[in-house]
């Protein structure tokens, strides 16, 4: 009997008897194989789509996936060149190099092409002559505040001191603010240099020229110099004023100094009998001095010659001896060639003494003279004594 090539199932020829056996073996073998193939289809997990087929085929081959870790494998560093000599730095646990792992010195290589998205000649400037200089703000070539932090302790954002140059217009007419504690300096502060007026000095504040400024002496002492004079002091909290002897003197008064001697001041009296011719303008002349502090009074001359511009009090007494009736008198002050009338008088019986008085406050300047002078109607002679007296004092 024959059976079929690929299930088995019996085929009976013509002089094969038929068994029913036969049949239904084939029966139960073509409802296995049907059922397997039902299976079969119904697994979805045994069979892919058309649009998995695609992308299955779009995989890198074995071949491929070789061919790019080789090349990957020849492009990275190995592990033993880590840290190591013409190597690769490791990195730290911020993914940073480590500072002991970057280079020093000039020409180390890692100078930043870029601050900021800027290149570095969008900050630093040259002059021509070799020489780079760095302009600080929000950009060089906008216009803002700028200003640079020193920061050594406390929190990101703060700052120990900080320099802010703000208001300027690109003339040098800018503000600069320097926000510190405290600001020191050990060695020299020249404020508003003038090099024209000399390009080095020996003070420690000088002020525009080289022999203006301050200088600290010692513990408590400050001289202030003028074109190379002290011209002031400070001196264990008392204040020193150079007066016109050279001396310093606290300034005490208004004349710069605590010592009568030094002001101008000058009283002196008739110690002999002199006559006034009548009809003329008569110089009386004090002859003794009681002060003559800075001897710009003549005894011989009976004139005062000030020394310094200023403001002066003069002020005359003269007494005449037993004046005839009906004879008039006028007192005046002499200055240089200026008269100045300052008192008149008559008497009102004969033979009686008479006392005149005069006195103004006049503008002297350096070398002018004042004297004072009689003029009288008839002959009369100056009492002796200190009821005349010319007295000079400067009061301003």
């Amino acid at each position: 009997m024959r059976t079929t090539n690929n299930l088995g199932l019996k085929k009976p020829e013509g002089t094969d008897i038929v068994d029913i056996a036969d049949l239904n073996g084939n029966m139960d073998t073509l409802d296995s194989a049907v059922k397997s193939l039902q299976d079969h289809a119904a697994d979805t997990h045994l069979h892919i789509t058309d649009a998995e087929r695609t992308q299955w085929n779009a995989k890198e081959t074995t071949a491929g996936a070789q061919a790019k870790a080789n090349a990957a494998a020849a492009a990275s560093v190995p592990l033993t060149h880590k840290g190591a000599a013409n190597g690769v730095a490791p990195l730290d646990v911020y993914s940073k190099v480590p500072l002991a792992n970057l280079p020093t010195g000039a020409g180390n290589g890692i100078d930043a092409d870029k601050l900021d998205g800027h290149h570095y000649t969008d900050f630093m400037l040259a002059d021509g002559t070799n020489t780079h200089f760095m302009e600080l703000g929000a950009y060089r070539t906008w216009a803002g505040p700028a200003h640079i932090d020193f920061h050594s302790s406390g929190v990101g954002g703060d700052f120990d001191a900080r320099i802010i140059a703000d208001g300027g217009s690109g003339a040098a007419n800018g503000t600069l603010n320097l926000q510190a504690g405290r600001v020191t300096t050990s060695a020299q502060l020249w404020v508003y240099q003038k090099p024209e007026y000399g390009a080095s000095s020996g003070l420690i504040l000088p002020i525009g020229d080289s022999d203006t400024g301050i200088n600290w002496v010692s513990d408590g002492k400050l001289d202030f110099y003028s074109n190379n004079q002290v011209a002031f002091q400070l001196v264990n909290g008392v204040a020193n004023y150079r007066c016109s002897d050279g001396a310093y003197r606290p300034m005490t008064n208004l004349w710069g100094d605590d010592t009568e001697g030094f002001r101008s001041y000058a009283s002196a009296w008739r110690s002999t009998p002199m006559g006034i011719v009548n009809s003329t303008w008569t110089r009386v002349i004090c002859n003794a001095s009681s002060a003559n502090y800075k001897g710009e009074y003549n005894e011989s001359t009976g004139v005062f010659t000030a020394q310094k511009l200023g403001l002066y009090l003069v002020v005359f007494s003269v007494k005449f001896n037993s004046v005839p009736a009906a004879s008039n008198r006028i007192m005046s002050f002499v200055i240089g060639a200026s008269r100045y009338e300052v008192a008149s008088a008559s008497p009102g019986a004969n033979g009686f003494d008479q006392n005149m008085h005069g006195s103004g406050i006049y503008r002297l300047g350096a070398g002018q003279t004042i004297s004072p002078e009689i003029f009288s109607s008839t002959d009369v002679d100056v009492k002796v004594g200190v009821s005349t007296t010319f007295t000079v004092i400067r009061i301003a």
